[in-house]
């Protein structure tokens, strides 16, 4: 139960719910299908439906990747959540690599909500062992 405040919490924090009583859509753009990420955001949904009394919808789709959410926030608007790699905003801001003459103001309205420790603490010891 404690982890379905903490999503509602976060998600309240960063403006995505709007009004005490109305129902909140989410898009939540996910990994393929079958992956562990898949799995972690059903949860996350599933989560915020029953921590929100129903209040807050998160519907989750499958991605065929980091890059293609990444430039899926040009046309999304309104609660479109996506998990990438900090890296691809910069890149994506920079309109650099794969996001070369594909730039767009609306990178720069990306936000992060939060850290996925795994990759995360994936990072550090990568860091730490060079």
């Amino acid at each position: 139960m404690k982890i379905h405040n903490v999503f509602v919490v976060l998600l309240a924090l960063f403006g995505l719910v709007s009004a005490a009583n109305a129902e909140t859509r989410i898009t939540y753009k996910s990994a393929k299908s079958t992956s562990s990420y898949y799995q972690m955001a059903v949860e996350i949904a599933e989560a915020m439906k029953a921590g929100s009394s129903g209040d807050i919808i998160v519907t989750v789709e499958e991605s065929q990747g980091s890059v293609q959410n990444v430039m899926e926030a040009i046309g999304r608007t309104n609660n479109y959540v996506f998990t990438t790699p900090p890296v691809l905003i910069k890149l994506a801001r920079g309109g650099a690599a794969m996001f070369k003459d594909k730039g767009n103001p609306r990178f720069d309205e990306v936000r992060a909500l939060f850290p996925i420790p795994s990759l995360t603490c994936i990072s550090s010891c990568q860091k730490n062992q060079v």
